[in-house]
């Protein structure tokens, strides 16, 4: 389970909804953003001294035109 997650006119983070997978979230963001490609580009950030694979692939960012985005692996 995937968490979508965006920020409002006020710069706080609200949450957008929940997908099965990564590629429905980021179908999202393309539809928020108002984009006629088939794709996003994600982000993600990766600690060289501490954390996991599974930590960093758990949270992909992307910025838009509208607004800025992270999408989080939420565990069931």
């Amino acid at each position: 389970m995937w968490q979508l997650m965006m920020t409002n006119r006020a710069r706080e983070w609200v949450e957008v909804g929940r997908f099965e997978t990564v590629t429905d979230a980021a179908r999202r963001i393309r539809d928020l953003e108002g984009n006629t490609l088939t794709g996003v580009f994600l982000r993600m950030y990766i600690d060289t001294e501490f954390g996991t694979d599974a930590e960093a692939f758990g949270h992909l960012e992307h910025k838009g035109r509208r607004a800025l985005y992270v999408i989080k692996r939420r565990v069931q």
